[in-house]
């Protein structure tokens, strides 16, 4: 799991910002170099020049990553139009020459598509958080290697600031929620950080059961980032984090009293985070396949349960 602040063109993204864009393509005059460990679901902050506090740049918000993929120019347009910071392709192509440092452009670019984007209502500077990054840095760097949480401490001040008015706008329909990002990824890290539960082909029939019982019972349901198999739903009055279990006679039950274990640790870890940004209860719940009764009665008499 991996946070990143990239430096940005500030033309660029106020475009993005007074377009009132909540899904940008981020693209990258490259098409080689693919950005190492990050996957779907980690967060992209703008890192940009603002005024003029010492040659610093700030923060000026982050989207959300749903998916890389190489595409020319020509395909950059026409699948994403505006969407690429730009009014117009002429413009587009003009920008991009204006930074190569080459004299031709590369045949291919390095896409990061985000969604969830949003922008505050003024700049987070790093140096607010005890963080310097050197004023030359020309691309990125990863947040949380400078120092561990960086990323919850900026969306933290991020809901602190507020969104910019035409990120928080009321006819906005994808208006982004800071606090469930938060604890999507506090989620989602603390189920990184647990011991393997299901092997590969196991771990395809769990998210399998587990994708069931979603449609069925799970409202704001979403698969962690890494762990597929294992997920969350964030809802106005509670957190509820799942974890399946598979058919009960071909478990041992020290397989089962491990998951149970495994269980408590994902909740204590969640918990170790969460109470610094909510008071919401936050609660385990195991997903069960149909016509387990005797494991259900077992389970529901200390914990939430829930059938496919």
């Amino acid at each position: 799991m991996a946070s990143i602040a990239y430096v940005t063109d500030s033309n660029m993204m106020e475009f993005h910002r007074l377009h009132g864009h909540t899904t940008v393509n981020f693209w990258r005059l490259t098409a080689k170099k693919k950005i190492a460990d990050l996957q779907y679901g980690d967060f992209v902050f703008f890192l940009t020049k603002i005024g003029a506090r010492n040659k610093e740049k700030g923060i000026i918000g982050y989207g959300v990553m749903e998916k890389d993929e190489r595409l020319s120019l020509n395909g950059m347009w026409t699948k994403y139009g505006e969407l690429n910071g730009f009014a117009t392709k002429a413009a587009l192509k003009q920008e991009m020459l204006s930074v190569n440092k080459a004299e031709t452009l590369p045949t291919y670019f390095n896409c990061l598509l985000l969604q969830e984007v949003t922008f505050f209502s003024h700049p987070i500077y790093l140096s607010e958080l005890g963080i310097k990054v050197s004023n030359l840095l020309e691309s990125y760097t990863y947040l949380d290697k400078l120092q561990e949480g960086t990323t919850m401490k900026l969306l933290a001040l991020g809901t602190e600031i507020g969104a910019d008015l035409w990120s928080s706008t009321a006819d906005n329909a994808q208006k982004p929620d800071i606090f469930r990002q938060q604890a999507y990824h506090i989620v989602s890290k603390a189920a990184s950080q647990l011991p393997v539960i299901y092997t590969r082909r196991k771990a395809t029939t769990a998210a399998a059961l587990l994708e069931a019982a979603s449609q069925k019972d799970i409202n704001s349901f979403a698969f962690c980032r890494e762990i597929k198999y294992l997920g969350c739903s964030i809802e106005k009055d509670k957190v509820r984090i799942f974890i399946p279990v598979l058919n009960h006679p071909k478990l041992k039950t020290e397989e089962i009293i491990n998951i149970l274990g495994i269980g408590a640790l994902w909740l204590l870890l969640v918990n170790k985070e969460m109470r610094a940004l909510t008071t919401k209860e936050v609660a385990v719940c195991y997903v069960l396949p149909e016509g387990e009764q005797e494991l259900y009665d077992l389970l529901q008499t200390d914990f939430e349960v829930l059938t496919a």
